[in-house]
């Protein structure tokens, strides 16, 4: 969860006469934040990862209810991962990823990715198919598997392969902090806030009554 908040009490001593719009301006200018940060937020996790169901991701990634928004008395806006989607939370935090089973395949830099640097479907551990055949283990695309190290490729026309690795076998290893969930926030309260705040200020007054 993040909260963003505002104090605008020490601004209010100096404005005279409009110091009831500043609360006012203070939450329209949090709101809009906020929704630009939303966009941020949205926009950096397809460009971070391979979205099967985006739609649902999206929304779920930086939620903002409406009883969340701020108004004139509360001026905060709370924004939070959906917990639906809370497994994302990993990729914010940086944890250590441990095996289910024996051990994590990790894939090598050879192995081809997609324009995202998610590796590609039909070269997933899943998709190799891999099963012993006699005293190996073989898979598809020319695979195959050495106990305790990891998957290789042999690739090149017959007489001249070569092998390289695929995925290395590994008892733990870093997820990485590709979220950016609060690196976001903070970027586009510093980018986005002080502008909105002007905007919202300057309806205010032109839409305000004259004592």
């Amino acid at each position: 969860m993040l909260t963003i908040d505002v104090k605008a009490a020490p601004f209010t001593k100096q404005i005279g006469r409009h110091a009831k719009q500043v609360p006012f301006a203070a939450a329209v200018a949090l709101n809009r934040t906020a929704n630009k940060f939303q966009d941020a937020a949205r926009k950096r996790l397809g460009r971070k990862f391979e979205l099967r169901r985006r739609t649902f991701l999206e929304r779920g990634v930086a939620k903002i209810s409406r009883s969340d928004r701020a108004n004139k008395r509360r001026l905060s806006v709370r924004i939070h991962v959906d917990p639906r989607v809370s497994f994302l939370e990993k990729f914010e935090k940086g944890r250590r990823k441990v095996p289910r089973g024996a051990h994590l395949a990790i894939p090598s830099r050879e192995v081809p990715r997609t324009a995202a640097g998610v590796v590609r479907r039909n070269l997933r551990p899943s998709a190799l198919q891999l099963h012993r055949q006699g005293q190996s283990v073989k898979g598809q695309r020319r695979t195959f598997l050495v106990p305790g190290v990891g998957v290789f490729q042999r690739f090149g026309r017959k007489g001249n392969t070569s092998v390289r690795l695929l995925f290395s076998f590994k008892s733990s290893a870093p997820t990485p902090r590709t979220l950016g969930f609060e690196l976001t926030a903070r970027r586009t309260v510093r980018d986005e806030y002080d502008r909105q705040f002007i905007v919202a200020w300057n309806q205010a007054i032109r839409t305000s009554r004259r004592p």
